[in-house]
């Protein structure tokens, strides 16, 4: 997993009219966000509870969640925000050269991501994620070292952009198992690259411009 040192203007346009627009909804009084799933907030992020998944098989999502996903169907969000939604994912996939869209989610203070694998969707990975204060963090078990590495939000209404390659079921030796957790609204945004020479070109053009 490597974390981004620049951001493209162009992108980090894209991003801002995303996170300002999905801050303006009022997102709280409008969705229900309470937890989906079968672990809470302290278990599904601990890392008890990961050494427990990897006893046993794992297809891949999360077991358990609290926040909004504008990713999924049925839409858990109201109809009239379908047309941005959709917008978002014409820019972004546009700007990426991505497959598909993997994650779109609003997280509340108190919201998580339990930990998962993502073998069941394996690819090259670019998330970007935003927090006002840096009071959230992506946390990921490092495939080779089986070390725990904690990336916390950088704050000061920045940014951050990591990138990186999930391994599939059968490359046992590839598992990139991660979590996410914040103590305010935070925003993450993730998408699958096809190819690696695809996702190299992409990375250039965020970075080197």
């Amino acid at each position: 997993m490597r974390v981004l040192s620049k951001i493209n203007p162009e992108l980090l346009e894209i991003l801002e009219w995303w996170k300002d627009w999905i801050f303006a909804q009022d997102v709280e009084t409008k969705v229900d966000l309470g937890r989906q799933g079968i672990v809470d907030v302290e278990q599904g992020t601990s890392p008890e509870y990961l050494e427990q998944l990897k006893a046993r098989i794992h297809e891949g999502y999360p077991e358990g969640s609290r926040g909004l996903s504008l990713g999924v169907e049925p839409k858990q969000y109201p109809e009239e925000w379908t047309p941005v939604v959709k917008d978002l994912d014409k820019k972004l996939l546009g700007f990426l050269g991505a497959k598909y869209g993997a994650v779109k989610m609003y997280y509340p203070k108190g919201g998580f991501l339990g930990w998962h694998n993502n073998a069941n969707a394996p690819g090259y990975n670019i998330i970007m994620s935003y927090t006002e204060n840096g009071d959230g963090y992506f946390e990921y078990e490092d495939p080779d070292t089986k070390k725990l590495v904690r990336l916390q939000d950088p704050g000061n209404s920045q940014w951050t952009i990591k990138v990186g390659y999930f391994g599939g079921h059968d490359e046992q030796d590839k598992l990139f198992w991660h979590t996410a957790r914040t103590n305010e609204p935070r925003l993450t945004l993730a998408y699958v690259i096809p190819d690696q020479w695809m996702w190299e070109e992409m990375i250039m053009d965020i970075e080197d411009f």
